[in-house]
């Protein structure tokens, strides 16, 4: 079923046109890949990614848009899972992975930053 999230996202795409309803990726920050640092208590990884979309039409900006955060958590995940050694402070379900950012440039691609740190972490128990 969908969420009120998504209905009343649907709504409003209709009202507005895409274009102006998501910022271009001209001037978009952070390019595709993963980033890690450590910081204090812990490590902040952020994961970018771009999906190609198939029109304008605005349920395949936002199927995109659910693509690539898709791909960005699963991104993190891998990156936790492969890290060295055990690692119990992501072990389970990743809570604390917050939208960073997202673009849309028309007909092209829409890309999406999630990141996750000690600071998100905590805030998500």
């Amino acid at each position: 079923m969908f969420s009120k999230v998504s209905i009343f996202t649907a709504i409003a795409l209709s009202f507005f046109s895409i274009e102006k309803t998501f910022a271009s990726c001209s001037s978009y920050p952070a390019k595709e890949g993963l980033t890690s640092e450590i910081v204090e208590g812990g490590i902040k990884i952020i994961s970018t990614t771009q999906v190609n979309v198939l029109s304008d039409n605005p349920k395949d900006v936002m199927k995109a848009f659910g693509k690539a955060k898709e791909l960005s958590t699963i991104q993190i995940q891998r990156f936790i899972s492969q890290g060295p050694g055990e690692n119990t402070y992501f072990q389970g379900t990743l809570k604390g992975v917050v939208q960073l950012g997202s673009c849309y440039e028309l007909k092209k691609y829409v890309r999406v930053t999630l990141g996750i740190s000690p600071k998100t972490i905590k805030q998500a128990e």
